[in-house]
């Protein structure tokens, strides 16, 4: 058995499954992106684990889940309709995906939080004490990232990832030009993605401590390895979060102070710059520009507005799988990448499955605040801040998170 950190303990292979599905969500090598291809052993490897997760809990599949699996496909054929194209590698995905997010909240049940807090808890030791160590001899943790790397990055030698030991990844050249000090990436594959995943573990430590700082230890190292990363979506995202988390717990007085702290966050130099640097984006980017070879990722605000106006060509349903129906890819574009995620999600899902993504997140955080804590709203802020970047919503994980009030087996409470 495994002890967690609050003191409660569940079996080795249910903490090394969760583990493992930890490692898919880093995003940082081959292996971890492989989750929900068919034609990968890094996929093969996930669902032989899973069927093993089936059979040790004895999990039963449940009119929920064979509903949420009819949905979705009704979805993939009104698109499949639509865009007179299947997309069998996205269905595919997406069943995977929902087949593995079942099968863990079957299994975790209120449990997930706790066991999601206290492996983020040991990842970000790990990935203080790799930073650290980078920062004070960058050659020798360059030395045991190629001796000891996991699996190559994503995208070769134009990835934006040097090497991955699985819990520890070093980007190429990301140290912050004002701090001079190198971004912590952790097990992501960049450092505000990894940002992301603390601020979801700050929620769930919010579920079980109301975020008190005397004697919490992981929300302490939660919150130094937020700052490590340097991300100004994380801060902004943790910032929202205090400011919630003020009004949630009647202390909206306290609520005046996080303005200058606000104000003096936005005014630090990378930050500022990095804001400034988003906004002329939209000015001067001249796709026409953009070279042919590898991949050209935009700015979050252009971004967004690309894919706005994607969402705008098909509304309704959006595009569904068909990634080669975007206005970048019919025009010959297919080298550039929008790191929007409300914005993909809009543009590829269109408005109804965007409201239902919605409906189902607001419907999980109200289930969590009256079954858990109060708190259970701070799951809104944290998953619309992190989607303001990047597309990790449609992660088994996250979708855990997103569904848990459907997903989660025993209901003992009316919601």
């Amino acid at each position: 058995m495994i002890k967690l950190i609050d003191n409660t303990r569940i079996s080795k292979f249910n903490f090394f499954y969760m583990l493992c599905i930890m490692v898919y969500l880093g995003y940082a090598t081959v292996f971890a992106r492989s989750l929900g291809n068919i034609t990968t052993w890094g996929n093969s490897f996930a669902l032989i684990i899973t069927a093993v997760l089936i059979y040790v809990n004895k999990i039963r599949f449940n009119k929920v889940y064979f509903i949420s699996i009819g949905i979705f496909l009704a979805y993939a054929l009104a698109t499949t309709i639509n865009n007179g194209l299947a997309s069998p590698m996205w269905i595919g995905q997406w069943s995977i995906w929902l087949t593995i997010t079942y099968c863990i909240n079957y299994t975790f049940k209120e449990k997930l939080f706790v066991v999601f807090e206290t492996q983020m808890y040991y990842l970000c030791i790990v990935s203080l004490v790799c930073w650290l160590i980078h920062i004070i001899s960058p050659a020798t943790m360059e030395n045991i990232v190629s001796t000891f790397q996991f699996s190559i990055p994503h995208g070769g030698d134009e990835s934006n990832v040097l090497g991955n030991i699985i819990f520890y990844t070093i980007n190429r050249g990301d140290i912050n030009e004002y701090t001079f000090v190198i971004r912590n990436a952790g097990f992501a594959w960049e450092p505000g993605a990894y940002a992301s995943y603390i601020c979801l573990a700050i929620f769930c430590n919010s579920l079980r401590t109301n975020l008190e700082l005397r004697k919490n230890k992981p929300l302490i190292i939660f919150i130094i390895t937020l700052f490590s990363t340097q991300s100004t979506t994380g801060f902004a995202t943790f910032l929202f979060m205090i400011g919630v988390w003020l009004i949630i717990n009647r202390k909206i007085w306290l609520a005046f102070i996080l303005i200058p702290v606000g104000i003096y966050m936005f005014q630090l130099p990378f930050v500022q710059d990095k804001i400034l640097n988003e906004y002329n984006n939209i000015e001067y980017v001249n796709l026409s520009q953009t070279s042919s070879k590898g991949t050209y990722a935009l700015g979050r605000m252009y971004s967004f507005i690309l894919n706005w106006e994607e969402f705008l060509r098909h509304p309704i349903i959006g595009l569904g799988g068909w990634q080669g129906g975007t206005w970048l890819n019919r025009f010959g574009y297919d080298n550039i990448a929008t790191i929007s995620g409300i914005g993909e999600m809009l543009a590829m899902y269109g408005a109804i499955m965007t409201s239902l993504f919605l409906y189902l997140l607001i419907k999980s955080s109200r289930f969590i605040a009256r079954t858990m804590s109060k708190n259970g709203y701070l799951l809104i802020v944290a998953l619309i801040g992190m989607m303001f970047s990047y597309s990790m919503w449609r992660h088994p994980i996250y979708i855990c998170f997103w569904m848990y009030a459907i997903y989660y087996p025993y209901k003992k409470v009316k919601q």
